[in-house]
């Protein structure tokens, strides 16, 4: 944790699984108890940081049946036997996070690997993207703001029939409602 904390360790989150996105409900990953250890075995599909990651905070059903409520999470170290990264994925967006996929076949973690307590894995994780979902969406407001500045310029720019086309009514009705709903 202090690592994570300075910036000296690189964290990644592994929930996202390809038949389940991130509906803890529907992921397939298990992780089972065996004496002092768990035992963790599946793939996540898409987990950012994942090519540079020195920990990872894995997601899986310790306990199927309580569906969210059975998903625990657990610090697992890149070099742990059984934890393999994919290649980067190629990516439109969010190009400076590279991502991969993660498998998991028969990773053995520590038993005190596990954040929380038992089944407390569905509510870390939504803490944890509380956050997130914030910082993304500051990023996707300031890219917005940056197209609607794109729109008004083109708009003073382009002529149609004569006449710059931000003198149609139409299309500056349209750009003043998309300033108004940014603010």
């Amino acid at each position: 944790l202090p690592g994570l904390c300075s910036g000296e360790l690189v964290g990644a989150n592994a929930i996202t699984e390809e038949e389940a996105g991130s509906d803890v409900t529907a992921m397939t990953t298990r992780a089972v108890r065996d004496g002092d250890d768990y035992v963790i075995t599946g793939v996540k599909s898409f987990v950012s940081n994942a090519p540079i990651a020195d920990v990872f905070t894995v997601y899986a059903s310790t306990d199927p049946a309580f569906g969210h409520m059975g998903v625990s999470a657990f610090a697992v170290s890149r070099g742990t036997p059984g934890l393999t990264v994919g290649e980067p994925f190629r990516k439109v967006g969010l190009e400076s996070v590279p991502a991969a996929q993660v498998r998991l076949d028969g990773c053995r973690v520590p038993a005190d690997a596990m954040l929380g307590v038992r089944g407390q894995g569905a509510a870390i994780f939504q803490s944890s993207m509380r956050w997130e979902r914030t910082c993304l969406f500051a990023g996707y407001l300031g890219l917005t703001e940056r197209l609607l500045d794109a729109v008004v310029e083109h708009s003073a720019e382009r002529r149609q029939f004569g006449r710059r086309i931000s003198e149609n009514q139409a299309v500056s009705h349209r750009i003043a409602r998309l300033r108004l709903r940014l603010w």
